[in-house]
């Protein structure tokens, strides 16, 4: 993970059965670069699926906070 040089968004169900919040801080920990955590309460391990719209809002504001959209 250290090679990895970019800004990191990483989205986890809080009752997520395949991984943990210690695994967030420790891919958080291992990396130099800026990385952004969002546990979904209630969530398990697809947020993706049952929480469509709030995930693609959190993706969403990331890119626009980390890519300026402006530019032509």
């Amino acid at each position: 993970l250290h090679t990895i040089h970019c800004p990191i968004q990483l989205i986890q169900g809080m009752e997520d059965e395949y991984g943990s919040s210690a695994q967030l801080d420790d891919i958080k920990k291992s990396t130099g670069n800026t990385v952004s955590i969002n546990l979904l309460p209630k969530e398990g391990h697809a947020p993706h699926v049952s929480q469509t719209e709030k995930v693609v809002h959190i993706i969403t504001s990331f890119l626009h906070e980390k890519i300026n959209f402006n530019h032509n």
